[in-house]
């Protein structure tokens, strides 16, 4: 009797292995391409951008509107001035601030507003006197938000003209953000593909890290085949043309590619119902452009058992942040990360200047933050606040360096 009982759990283990233990799906962000050799920090792209701003001086109308045409400054570069961050995020919570409704945030809305009023009076430097400048600023602009606004008035004036834009409304601001959006995205797009064209070891570089994250801990313990997705909030295709391991349905750029469009967008959880916002969200972008995607990407959890042959998800190099919680909060429910068997593992690698130390407390907070924001969604509100601890207690969630 007793060994009738050990071998059908032995069957039954080995049923485990082999239906719901054969997928691991890894997601990788901004920081694979930077281990990779790749300059495509927010600085490497808008440093330079910045920077000639501050070199305009000249506020009068043809000088200004030169300067900003030879620089091919976009409207959001005027923008981003403003901001005190140094990475991608930054342009997304900028994108947040502009485009957002008042009912959010009674602030977000008056920057339209206010750029409006700016707009129905002559931006530039009266033409008949001496420009009254300090620092490089007209003195009525030595605030940083009222030179960002008198930025933005004088480049509705030179792309609107002047009829156009002393009649300039909301929704044709929410417009003219749009185009600019769309602009900056290609000229990004430009640079990234010059940036991997000049990186002659990136190809090999990035298909070895694929390499090490691909085989470490598979969740089938290295005893036969298993299954590999990998979802990348990258643009780059590094693994487009090589022999990674991955099947080429397997492998998603969800945001866009250098061969096609490229995003960048706000999470649209909460403004799906706004038309004037929503063509803002990555959601809208994401679904307009065809993004190719794969319903192998990662596993469902099988009903009634709980359990998704996703058995592992692997992140590296994404900074886990807000406008891509969405994404996550699918991804969880969808492998029911609270009742089921997937285990998550977060890499991280230190860079010059930081320790070793630092590197891994700072991704310890982020997934923290990541988990504590998901658990808010699940339906247990007492499950929510102890995820994290049970995740640890089974074993789930680990981590590390590679």
């Amino acid at each position: 009797m007793m060994a009738d009982i050990d071998e059908l759990l032995r069957q039954q283990s080995a049923l485990y292995d082999d239906v719901f233990n054969r997928h691991q799906l890894i997601v990788v962000g901004n920081g694979f391409d930077l281990a990779c050799g790749l300059k495509s920090k927010y600085f490497d792209f808008f440093g330079s951008r910045l920077l000639q701003i501050d070199q305009i001086v000249d506020y009068g109308r043809q000088a200004w509107c030169d300067a900003v045409r030879e620089a091919d400054l976009t409207l959001w570069d005027f923008l981003l001035r403003m901001e005190r961050g140094s990475n991608w995020c930054q342009v997304e919570e900028t994108m947040a601030r502009w485009v957002l409704p008042a009912t959010c945030d009674g602030a977000k809305d008056s920057y339209l507003e206010r750029t409006l009023q700016k707009v129905r009076h002559y931006p530039f430097a009266d033409p008949n006197a001496e420009q009254a400048t300090c620092d490089g600023r007209l003195e009525d602009e030595q605030g940083d938000e009222e030179y960002m606004l008198g930025n933005v008035a004088r480049f509705v004036w030179m792309t609107q003209g002047r009829r156009a834009a002393v009649r300039m409304d909301r929704i044709g601001l929410l417009a003219l953000l749009h185009a600019e959006l769309r602009r900056l995205e290609r000229l990004f797009s430009a640079f990234l593909a010059k940036q991997v064209a000049h990186t002659s070891t990136y190809f090999a570089d990035a298909s070895a890290l694929l390499a090490k994250l691909r085989d470490d801990e598979t969740p089938w313990g290295g005893s036969g085949e298993g299954e590999t997705s990998l979802l990348t909030f990258n643009y780059t295709q590094p693994f487009a043309h090589l022999d990674c391991g991955i099947a080429e349905d397997n492998m998603v750029n969800i945001h866009g590619n250098l061969d096609g469009e490229v995003v960048f967008g706000i999470d649209g959880t909460e403004c799906m119902g706004d038309l004037d916002v929503l063509p803002f969200t990555k959601t809208y972008r994401v679904a307009s452009m065809g993004t190719k995607m794969s319903k192998a990407i990662y596993d469902t959890a099988a009903g009634g058992i709980g359990f998704s042959r996703t058995s592992a998800i692997k992140f590296f190099g994404h900074s886990l942040g807000v406008a891509d919680y969405a994404y996550f909060q699918s991804i969880f429910d969808g492998v029911n990360l609270y009742g089921g068997n997937t285990k998550l593992i977060f890499y991280y690698r230190s860079w010059q200047g930081v320790t070793q130390e630092e590197v891994r407390a700072d991704m310890v907070r982020r997934v923290s933050k990541l988990l504590a924001t998901y658990g808010k969604t699940l339906d247990n509100k007492d499950h929510g606040k102890n995820l994290m601890h049970k995740l640890l207690l089974e074993g789930r969630i680990s981590v590390r360096g590679i």
